[in-house]
């Protein structure tokens, strides 16, 4: 699961992370830097599923259909020989 580090005393974007070790980390030296009084505005949530949207998938799919074809390809090219 990605989780996301919201640091505001930074006022920093939201970051992802691929898993809670890697943002608990980077929470905790953030919280080393951050001014006084404001290491408790830093923290780890959930980041949720990601939507996938349909037209990364259509080309991934496209992609995907062209190498199969150029395999295949080549596999006829090189049996005939």
């Amino acid at each position: 699961m990605k989780f996301i580090l919201i640091a505001m005393v930074f006022n920093l974007q939201p970051i992802t992370y691929s898993d809670k070790a890697t943002c608990e980390e980077a929470r905790d030296l953030l919280r080393a830097e951050a001014p006084l009084g404001q290491a408790g505005n830093i923290l780890c949530i959930p980041a949720g599923e990601e939507p996938v949207d349909n037209m990364d998938k259509m080309f991934d799919n496209f992609i995907n259909l062209v190498i199969k074809l150029e395999e295949l390809n080549q596999k006829k090219l090189t049996n005939k020989e």
